[in-house]
């Protein structure tokens, strides 16, 4: 086990060393970590979902904790197939399949649609769950610089006729930068050089479109991009992923993706849950306007106070720090003043930025957010305390 060691030792020599912390949940926006309580601005409970779904399940009476088995097994019941439907109802699509998370969503389907003799365009700045799908596939790979469509455009021109087919793997809300993908000139890449788009909309669904379906349905390009994936872990409040599509794509993950196959289902109870918060999406049309009115605001109230910080309207705000030494210094003054914000530091986001990753949700309010921002300048002194 030395090599392991040092190779720990060398992570806190960087302030790069993680450990989990015991967190209790209080209320959508509070934590309780080591006894303090805390605001939470570290979670993706973008429209305070997730809360809903625990008070939900303990009305379920669930007959058994686990579902005991893989879904092509004995553990696909009536209620996973029900979610299945919904979720396909909701996204306006043929079909769609749960997998037991978001990551075993994006692994799955990249590494089973992604095959030998393709070619396989990913952005740097891509969730770890699509870059492991992407290492995963016998396609080859390559990534380009994030949202550089020029780059995207060379690598095409260069590469695209010396493969069968070609896919181009991204997130469409960035779940570090809090950005949005360049969708439009994506797809119209794809139709110059016959290629096929894959997108996460893991952080984007219940934030962006009409419906909540996420940043394609904002941009109308539903009908143009075939493979989609999502998680039901952000502001559907639950966990797990799924992908959907064509009844033909659908039935090749359930029969060529592993980590479906060869993983145990999600517990019935929590397939239950997750329906009844589905169904709340697209009626929250207003909840959408509001979180993202508030991050713009916030934004620019960061800006103001001198912070770096670019303007947008995602819930996913990142505030640069100089250094991972900073990050994680400034992240322990926050706690001090009752306020839980996540240092965000290399291997998670490259080598040379650290940051403060701010997570709005509906629930925060505007006590809360000035709180924060008071206890986030350098000369205060703890006055401005978290408003609970």
């Amino acid at each position: 086990m030395d090599w392991m060691n040092q190779a720990l030792q060398q992570r806190r020599k960087q302030t790069l060393f993680r450990e989990a912390k015991v967190t209790k949940r209080l209320s959508s926006t509070l934590v309780e970590i080591n006894g303090q309580t805390l605001v939470n601005f570290g979670a993706n409970d973008y429209l305070g979902l997730s809360w809903s779904s625990a008070e939900h399940s303990k009305n379920c009476c669930p007959v058994t904790i686990g579902s005991g088995a893989a879904p092509l097994l004995s553990g696909y019941s009536e209620h996973h197939a029900a979610l299945e439907s919904s979720i396909a109802d909701f996204e306006s699509s043929e079909a769609a399949i749960v997998f037991s998370t978001g990551y075993a969503a994006n692994v799955g389907t990249i590494s089973a649609v992604a095959q030998e003799g393709d070619l396989l365009l990913s952005d740097s700045l891509n969730h770890a769950s699509l870059i492991d799908g992407c290492r995963l596939s016998k396609a080859k790979s390559i990534v380009y610089p994030h949202s550089d469509m020029q780059a995207v455009h060379q690598i095409l021109s260069q590469h695209r006729s010396q493969f069968k087919r070609c896919y181009l793997a991204t997130d469409t809300l960035f779940s570090m930068n809090g950005d949005l993908a360049k969708l439009l000139e994506i797809v119209s890449l794809a139709e110059t050089f016959d290629m096929a788009v894959i997108v996460d909309e893991a952080h984007a669904t219940g934030i962006y479109g009409k419906n909540g379906r996420g940043w394609v349905e904002e941009c109308g390009l539903e009908k143009q991009i075939a493979i989609r994936i999502g998680t039901l872990s952000k502001a559907i409040g639950s966990v797990g992923g799924f992908a959907h599509g064509s009844q033909v794509l659908v039935d090749y993950l359930r029969n060529f993706a592993r980590t479906y196959v060869y993983s145990t289902s999600m517990p019935e109870w929590v397939a239950i849950s997750t329906k009844s918060n589905l169904a709340r999406l697209s009626s929250m049309s207003r909840e959408r306007t509001i979180l993202r009115s508030k991050s713009s605001d916030l934004r620019h109230r960061l800006q103001v106070a001198g912070f770096q910080v670019e303007s947008g309207d995602s819930p996913i705000i990142p505030i640069r720090m100089e250094s991972a030494e900073i990050a994680v210094d400034r992240s322990n003054r926050l706690r001090e003043f009752g306020f839980y914000i996540p240092a965000i530091r290399p291997p998670t986001i490259p080598a040379d930025q650290s940051m403060l990753r701010v997570s709005l949700s509906i629930d925060h309010t505007e006590e809360q957010i000035k709180s924060l921002i008071n206890s986030l300048s350098p000369n205060s002194a703890g006055v401005a305390q978290a408003t609970r």
